[in-house]
């Protein structure tokens, strides 16, 4: 991972920055069974102009991800703020 910033911390987890960790979550884990279809709401706040924003899914034993991300966004969208609120969203602002 290249160093983008004055603030990039080596220290930082790749898949939890400005994530939960497991440590201090311990009592709000859950299980699902392969294949359960779980609906979840996930509200994404960008603290910075640059960037990729990924959503995966951690396998919180090992703090690695599980399979391919949920969904992600090329960096700074090519047209700026605002930032999509969907996927569709995201592909009308990346064809600007």
């Amino acid at each position: 991972m290249a160093r983008k910033g004055s603030d990039y911390t080596s220290k930082c987890n790749v898949f939890f920055c400005r994530g939960h960790q497991f440590e201090d979550n311990k009592a709000t884990v859950q299980a699902y069974k392969p294949g359960q279809v779980v609906n979840i709401v996930l509200d994404i706040i960008n603290h910075h102009p640059w960037g990729y924003a990924v959503s995966f899914i951690i396998d919180l034993a090992t703090n690695m991800a599980i399979g391919s991300p949920l969904i992600a966004w090329n960096a700074c969208f090519k047209s700026g703020y605002p930032y999509p609120n969907s996927e569709e969203d995201a592909k009308k602002l990346e064809s600007v």
